[in-house]
């Protein structure tokens, strides 16, 4: 096999001499992925698997790829516990995959202590065709399945093949089932079970997210547009289970005999659990909406009002300007790739007022960010008020949402004009001379409670109906497909309204599981975000004050997950309040005990109104902490919440049964707007 010759060329819409557009020769629009081309690699010691990958629809070509006509059997997971550990995990099951695969990110989520054996000789393709990959080792999992008939787990030793990339995170493959005797019944939605025929197990329907190959839209054929006409262009190389807008981009006609059009990046991510049909009707709902990016709108422009910037009654007189701050060649080729976007997208302007505030390099991991030294003008300026929404109620309100979508404005600040007064006041110098901003920039302390005013304005009635704003984020949620695609469509028309655009490379329509706000939320409940979890997995033992203090902050975020973490994280905290830093045995104990507690978190279900709560309280002279609870259809009680506080010292001296009142009366006062109108147990 040789490597994919080169592209031939798309085609741009251009106008001719009579002002009716024509195509002309323009680069291919790619979409990102996988170049499927072949290793050089020495083979003859490599035994191949081919593996089944649902990232395809059933109707994808497959017989140019010889042994590959096969197609997915199962399309199901399985609610699973690792060992005694009491996170519930979901396994896809995939009668089509001789081999059971697990990838390093799920194995750190799902058991980050187990051993890593040396890997088999193997070599993976799907049954596409695509690249191979070889297996990174391989780890014994014991796997726990849950019964729906109230009888004991059915408990399996599996092996996982560890890969870089594996649908879902990882399956249960042939190999495993066949060595324990499993057969998957997909129709019945169950597991059997040979050495245990009295179990019951429930499949699941799989909603995966697979990655797409990468593919070429190509015009198929010259063609000829007239003016304010719209006209369907067959094209080359449209996967199924991809979803892209029709946007033409007008260009003017070169001089020259052709000219290369912008890419333009027109894919939204879709869950691949939709059907055909569903994937068909909300990629016709969303081409309908002009909310997307184009080279004549690279961003939109909010039309319900301008930012202002007013300065305090007696500060009407305040002038703010200073030297531009000395700064290095790389900092100076970051300003001016900052002021060439500014250019490009209309930010800021050549300024002549009498405002020059500083600007700041920040170093951030592989790059340079440009941020405004708004200190001085924020000090003077007459504050905004405006509530935030709170993280806590926006998980409560999700409800029994079984789909969710995810819309990022693009470039969220930049869409919000300022009115013509206080463009000078945003003044700011840098080596090049004297700006202005004409859109509001971050780092005015006004500016998040006017974003979030704007979002609920734009939003109207369906918020926290179906739809919650957080700053630039919207998250949809709804109980079926139907009612999420006419909600996602309202949302939708709501932001067209408004004039903004989104960035379709954040969107993410359709899933049921979704990151948002620092955690993750699904349709089985509220979970840990992996990324956080490894940052407090892999931080160092804290060597000073300000390192445990920025420990306890980053595990604190998740005290929610953890039983008792105040007591139990109480050592860290006492750590840096002293006059000086103590770190021992108890620090150093406390510090393993709450990062293996966090790795470990469960997954919290959704609180539901309808049932009744079940509240266990804990106290001791360390601290008070509670457990709420409901019972879910399975019969078993899923902790909806942990919360905890450290005694005072005049707690300290109570009594025991006064402590445990004094645990009761708190918990009760912090819960109160879970238990109003609801039974509590």
């Amino acid at each position: 096999m040789s490597r994919r010759p080169p592209s031939p060329p798309a085609h741009e819409h251009a106008t001719d001499d009579n002002d009716v557009p024509r195509v002309r020769n323009a680069r291919a629009v790619r979409v990102s992925g996988y170049d499927s081309s072949e290793s050089d690699e020495d083979e003859a010691s490599m035994r191949y698997v081919r593996a089944v990958d649902r990232g395809r629809s059933d109707s994808t070509p497959m017989a140019d790829v010889p042994g590959a006509r096969h197609r997915a059997v199962v399309a199901h997971k399985a609610a699973v516990y690792i060992g005694d550990a009491r996170n519930r995990f979901e396994l896809h099951v995939d009668g089509g995959s001789p081999l059971s695969m697990i990838t390093p990110q799920a194995l750190r989520s799902i058991a980050p202590f187990a051993e890593v054996h040396p890997p088999e000789p193997l070599k993976i393709r799907g049954y596409r065709g695509d690249d191979y990959q070889r297996t990174i080792g391989v780890v014994v999992l014991p796997v726990s399945f849950p019964t729906t008939n109230r009888v004991a787990p059915v408990i399996c030793r599996f092996d996982f093949h560890v890969v870089t990339d594996c649908t879902g995170g990882w399956i249960l493959g042939v190999d495993n089932m066949k060595a324990d005797g499993i057969d998957a019944r997909s129709k019945m939605e169950r597991l059997e079970f040979e050495k245990r025929p009295d179990a019951e197990v429930k499949l699941l329907q799989a909603k995966e997210d697979p990655t797409t190959p990468a593919a070429h839209l190509l015009c198929a054929e010259d063609t000829t547009i007239g003016p304010r006409t719209t006209r369907f262009v067959k094209v080359q190389g449209v996967t199924e289970d991809q979803i892209v807008r029709p946007w033409v981009f007008m260009g003017k006609e070169p001089e020259s005999g052709g000219a290369q059009v912008p890419c333009l990046d027109q894919t939204v991510k879709a869950s691949s659990a939709l059907s055909k049909e569903q994937q068909t009707q909300l990629s016709r709902m969303l081409s309908s909406h002009a909310v997307w990016p184009t080279p004549s709108r690279p961003i939109g422009t909010y039309e319900f009002g301008e930012v202002s910037l007013r300065l305090k009654e007696d500060q009407k007189d305040w002038v703010h300007s200073e030297p531009p701050r000395r700064t290095s060649p790389a900092q100076q080729r970051v300003i001016d790739e900052t002021l060439a976007e500014h250019d490009a997208l209309d930010i800021s302007e050549p300024s002549r007022g009498p405002y020059a505030s500083g600007v700041v390099l920040v170093q951030q991991r592989d790059k340079i960010r440009f941020c405004n030294d708004y200190r001085p003008l924020n000090k003077v300026t007459v504050d905004e008020y405006y509530t935030m929404p709170m993280t806590d109620v926006v998980f409560d309100r999700l409800g029994k949402a079984q789909y969710f979508t995810v819309i990022d404005l693009n470039k969220g600040y930049y869409q919000f004009l300022l009115d013509s007064a206080s463009r000078d006041l945003t003044g700011f110098v840098t080596f090049r001379g004297l700006r202005r901003y004409k859109r509001m920039p971050f780092g005015l302390k006004s500016a998040p409670a006017w974003f979030q005013r704007a979002m609920d304005k734009t939003l109207g009635a369906t918020r926290w109906e179906y739809a919650i704003a957080y700053l630039d984020d919207v998250v949809i949620f709804s109980d079926t497909f139907e009612d999420h695609l006419r909600h996602v469509d309202n949302i939708l028309a709501s932001l067209e309204r408004a004039g903004l655009t989104v960035s379709p490379s954040k969107c993410y329509f359709g899933y049921d599981s979704v990151a948002l706000l620092g955690f993750r939320v699904s349709s089985l409940g509220l979970m840990t975000d992996h990324e956080k979890t490894r940052a407090v997995l892999q931080f160092p033992e804290p060597t000073t004050a300000v390192e445990a203090r920025r420990f306890f902050a980053m595990a604190a975020w998740y005290r929610r997950f953890v039983v008792n973490f105040a007591s139990r994280a109480r050592p860290i905290n006492e750590s840096f309040l002293g006059d000086s830093f103590v770190w021992g045995e108890r620090e150093r104990a406390a510090f393993d005990d709450i990062r293996q507690a966090i790795t470990h978190a469960p997954v919290l279900a959704r609180p539901d109104f309808d049932k009744p709560f079940v509240l266990a309280v804990d106290a001791s002279k360390m601290g008070l902490g509670g457990v709420l609870s409901q019972v879910d259809d399975e019969g078993r009680e899923r902790p909806v919440l942990f919360l905890s506080r450290q005694t005072t010292a005049g707690e300290k001296n109570y009594a025991p049964t006064h402590l445990e009142l004094m645990g009761v009366w708190w918990c009760v006062k912090k819960l109160h707007h879970y238990f109003d109108g609801s039974e509590v147990e």
